[in-house]
């Protein structure tokens, strides 16, 4: 056994992994419904349907894609 391998701290390194693996599903759902939600708000106040609707949630999409890209990265850093 390694001794500068803590069996502790590994456990703990692994469950962050876990936890932010589990956050993957609802950032690909919320950041397209909230660029969806602004887009209609604006949409009502300006009357520009559906343009900024469309354009909110390919937005949310990016945004999501983006985020979901740096928790992969972060989850990587963890169990390497």
């Amino acid at each position: 056994m390694d001794p500068k391998r803590d069996p502790q701290r590994d456990k703990r390194r692994q469950m962050r992994a876990v936890s932010l693996a589990l956050m993957i599903p609802a950032v690909m759902l919320a950041t397209p419904l909230v660029g969806f939600a602004a887009g209609w708000w604006l949409d009502q106040k300006f009357g520009t349907t559906p343009w900024c609707k469309t354009t909110g949630a390919l937005l949310g999409m990016i945004a999501g894609g983006r985020e979901t890209y740096r928790l992969i990265l972060k989850i990587n850093q963890d169990l390497d």
